[in-house]
């Protein structure tokens, strides 16, 4: 597999834009083919970062064209492309969430599997070296016995929504636009203390939906298996910031940008911050060397070739996939209590 691998991009939309960049910036590959369901997008991407614009999925799938293909289309044609991909034995890295149905997220991670070809779900912050740091503190126990995660991603925006987010045909919605980040990081929360990412009970405390009946906020409160609970915060109303925080019997772990932590900016950067029980505190800055979505790209450039079909956790690895996959699925289908 070449040192500088051939991408090709599915959606040439606002986040491939940034994923492009980043490719760019850090050196980390080229975009050979460009595929999208409107012509002129695809050229004017193409114009701004090289490749060749094809008119069929099938085009960027041929033999010798890509080596790994990126989707980045409206949540529900995820699965065409990455099962087009995987059948043909070409690594993919598609956004999140993988698809908007946890039984077909399963089916692909199956297809995967069965191909062994690399399949990995963009969830870029799991790539910043502030959660490998994360992990360790959870490891050593730095904050005691471990009860409650609280974990928000909230950005006041609601009157700029794109459609995607607006449709429910669209695949729209705060739960699987950004409510995939609150729930991740409390399943990987749970998997660091041994739990097995099972869900006892899910309660919808609050929710607020459009006229389209899709939500834009949503807070549910989650009780894994493990006896560890979580409140998921997600808002297009609200400024809830991007941040994690972890209670436990002997202090607290917060991560003010857990989710955005390289948005230097705004001011954002990777730390970690351990608040004592006497309310004494100290802060950890963690940086990188450049942004999440180049962290991720490096990550699965390197995983080309190797064998893998998946990442390692705490990455986010086809274990934690299927789990977040059936943990939306049961906050999205869950009525808000009266």
């Amino acid at each position: 597999m070449p040192q500088n691998p051939r991408w090709g991009i599915v959606g040439p939309g606002e986040i491939a834009h940034v994923f492009a960049r980043a490719l760019a910036k850090y050196e980390l590959g080229t975009v050979a083919a460009v595929y999208g369901g409107r012509s002129e997008r695809r050229k004017s991407f193409c114009r701004e970062f090289g490749g060749q614009p094809v008119d069929a999925l099938d085009g960027l799938l041929q033999p010798g064209v890509v080596d790994v293909v990126y989707v980045a289309s409206p949540h529900p044609a995820h699965a065409e492309a990455v099962e087009a991909a995987l059948e043909r034995g070409i690594a993919v890295l598609c956004e999140k969430p993988m698809t908007v149905d946890a039984a077909e997220t399963c089916r692909l991670i199956d297809v995967a599997q069965a191909r062994s070809t690399l399949l990995v779900e963009g969830w870029m912050y799991r790539f910043h070296p502030q959660l490998e740091a994360l992990a360790t503190k959870l490891k050593d126990r730095v904050v005691g016995e471990v009860h409650q995660v609280v974990a928000s991603f909230g950005v006041a925006c609601v009157h700029h929504l794109p459609e995607r987010i607006l449709s429910p045909d669209l695949g729209g919605g705060s739960i699987l636009d950004i409510g995939g980040y609150p729930a991740s990081a409390a399943l990987f929360v749970d998997r660091m203390l041994g739990g097995e990412s099972s869900v006892a009970h899910l309660h919808v405390s609050s929710q607020i939906r459009s006229d389209r009946d899709v939500e834009l906020d949503s807070e549910a409160v989650v009780r894994f298996g493990s006896g560890l609970q979580a409140k998921l915060q997600c808002s297009f109303h609200h400024d809830l910031g991007f941040g994690l925080r972890i209670d436990g019997s002997e202090g607290s772990l917060v991560l003010p940008s857990a989710f955005l932590p390289e948005g230097r900016r705004d001011g954002r950067q990777g730390a970690i911050e351990l608040i004592r029980p006497d309310g004494s505190s100290s802060r950890e800055a963690v940086s990188a060397d450049m942004c999440c979505f180049g962290l991720q790209a490096q990550s699965v450039a390197g995983a080309l070739g190797s064998g893998r079909v998946a990442m390692e956790f705490p990455k986010v690895d086809h274990q934690e996939s299927r789990a977040l996959a059936r943990l939306l699925d049961v906050w999205k289908s869950t009525p808000a209590s009266a």
